[in-house]
């Protein structure tokens, strides 16, 4: 039995047999004789059309979210002019071929992020070389290494995000790697998936071979090659216990002194709904409800989402269902809500802007939920939500629905609760007067627009930093102008999941705090932890801070976690 300690990247515990995935890096043969530039550009631009519109292809199929966004980011850096005045240069003054001008570049700026002496920026390296990969396949017509055929865990020195993704998810028991950390982008895939996965594991691929039996425990950081059935028994007994318990019987995760923090789930699809109740959510936060509309040439009836819906109020079972209307827009087209290209599309055609374009998108929406809202709590969230006259005219749209639904004899809620979703700056600031019976923070997007980075951009990824006091302020300006109206604030992005934030944000006043399932359980022993009076110190100290780095030495000062 050996046994090696890592990094936990995604909690969770998970045996089975090895798949060692050795994926061949795809070659760029050295070809005698004179090259034309001017071909080789060709071929190098018509290969990157290929590599894009497999991205395209990619996006498709996810649900907008984190995962998607890794994906997005790599459209960008594909895209990156500084990329392709490097492969310029490579062709014309160094004689390269398509294939050796990718595989030269991506060599040079691996190298260059390797070297950096910051964590989140090294951990780059790994999407510069899995985009530079995709353009070298797309180049040569190399084929995609096969990932495991059958329930394993998957042995890698390296995982790319594009490998993670195209594995069968039904294949995969855990991951295991030799390189990446907490901010790879590998982590937030594996952590999506419900996946166990331990990286900086040294040597590993070494010692294990094909079928051998590989425990991963994600939360603790461990991986233990031929564990014993003792060690197999107590890991398993010990990550399953927590969940044995329904998951009204836990009641809400509460601080050390007693004070309620309840924890939801964020969900893209309706086994994402069952998974997140079943791990102990106390509700549903966001329902991101874009899945029911890929993969189709026509946006769903009334009646296809009226379905969907009904079943996921079942399975709440009374508990609360945060339904998030379509989120749709340039940098996510779908059936029926494609607004085409555009220049800057984080700051064009989004979320409801789109959705008043399209009213007959909303009226069919609208009446489905209003229906599956006559079968349990349903709550309506707005996105992308900037003024006032906005939220004003989905209300208003709700009203007519529900006259209509009722004129035609349909069982139809009274009362739904319509949120709206805190993502822009203006949003934050008219918090006081916006048409909302409660507030949730889209911190993804709210870092990116108040501190103007685009977080798919790999050259500024380094300034999206949640706990940076203009972030931390706004927070708390939505936090106190809600409490006045007697409104609740939920946290619904990346913030809420991680656990450091997470006691940061409890300690803002946010009222519950909604995140992807595997986070559940972390967020809760460290709420179970630490006092209410001292998260309330915490966040008192952040909002004097003058930079980012302060506040995580703050939070880390407080220990525990």
């Amino acid at each position: 039995m050996l046994r090696w300690v890592g990094v936990g990247l995604s909690p969770g515990v998970s045996v089975g047999p090895a798949y060692v995935y050795r994926p061949a890096g795809v070659v760029a043969e050295h070809a005698a004789g004179d090259r034309d530039p001017e071909a080789e550009l060709r071929r190098l631009h018509a290969a990157r059309r290929s590599a894009d519109a497999e991205l395209a292809q990619l996006l498709s199929r996810l649900p907008s979210g984190d995962v998607a966004d890794i994906f997005e980011a790599h459209r960008v850096l594909l895209a990156d002019p500084l990329l392709w005045e490097r492969l310029e240069a490579v062709v014309r003054e160094r004689g390269a071929d398509a294939a050796q001008a990718v595989a030269t570049v991506q060599r040079e700026l691996v190298a260059h992020f390797e070297s950096m002496s910051e964590e989140r920026f090294r951990a780059r390296a790994a999407d510069v070389r899995d985009v530079c990969q995709r353009l070298l396949r797309a180049v040569t017509g190399a084929p995609r290494p096969a990932g495991p055929q059958e329930p394993a865990v998957v042995v890698a020195r390296e995982l790319l995000p594009s490998d993670t993704v195209q594995f069968d998810r039904d294949h995969v028991l855990g991951f295991v790697t030799e390189l990446g950390g907490p901010t790879a982008h590998v982590a937030i895939l594996a952590r999506a998936l419900g996946i166990p996965a331990v990286a900086g594991v040294s040597g590993v691929v070494e010692h294990v071979r094909d079928g051998v039996t590989v425990l991963v425990d994600g939360t603790e950081g461990v991986a233990i090659l031929s564990p014993s059935a003792d060690e197999v028994r107590s890991r398993t007994l010990s990550a399953t216990r927590p969940s044995q318990a329904p998951a009204r019987g836990r009641g809400p995760a509460t601080t050390a002194d007693g004070r309620p923090v309840p924890l939801w789930g964020n969900a893209g699809s309706e086994r994402e709904v069952e998974t997140a109740l079943g791990q102990g959510a106390e509700g549903i936060g966001l329902l991101r409800t874009e899945f029911l509309f890929l993969g189709r040439p026509h946006p769903p009836t009334e009646d296809e989402q009226f379905a969907a819906y009904r079943r996921m109020v079942a399975l709440c079972r009374g508990l609360p269902l945060t339904v998030r209307l379509l989120d749709a827009g340039g940098d996510k087209p779908l059936p029926g809500a494609d607004v085409g290209a555009e220049a800057n599309p984080f700051l064009g055609l989004r979320g409801v802007r789109v959705l008043l374009r399209r009213p007959q998108l909303l009226r069919t929406q609208l009446r489905a939920l209003l229906r599956a809202a006559a079968f349990g709590p349903v709550r309506v969230l707005v996105p992308m939500v900037a003024c006032t006259e906005e939220m004003d005219e989905v209300r208003a749209a709700l009203q007519r629905a529900a006259g209509e639904l009722a004129g035609e004899g349909q069982p139809v809620a009274q009362d739904v609760f319509v949120g709206a979703m805190i993502e822009t700056p203006a949003a934050a600031l008219l918090a006081d007067r916006l048409a909302a019976d409660f507030y949730s923070l889209g911190t993804n997007d709210l870092v990116q627009y108040v501190l103007a980075v685009d977080r798919t951009n790999p050259h500024v990824t380094y300034l999206h930093q949640p706990l940076h006091p203009a972030v931390l302020r706004l927070v708390r300006h939505v936090v106190d102008e809600a409490h006045a109206r007697g409104l609740s604030v939920s946290v619904c992005g990346e913030m809420a999941g991680d656990p450091e934030a997470a006691l940061l944000l409890v300690g803002l006043g946010v009222d519950v705090l909604s995140m992807a399932p595997p986070s559940l359980e972390r967020v809760r022993r460290a709420l179970r932890a630490h006092r209410a009076d001292e998260l309330e110190r915490l966040a008192d100290q952040a909002l004097q801070a003058r930079t980012a780095l302060e506040v995580q030495a703050l939070v880390r000062d407080l220990g525990e976690l």
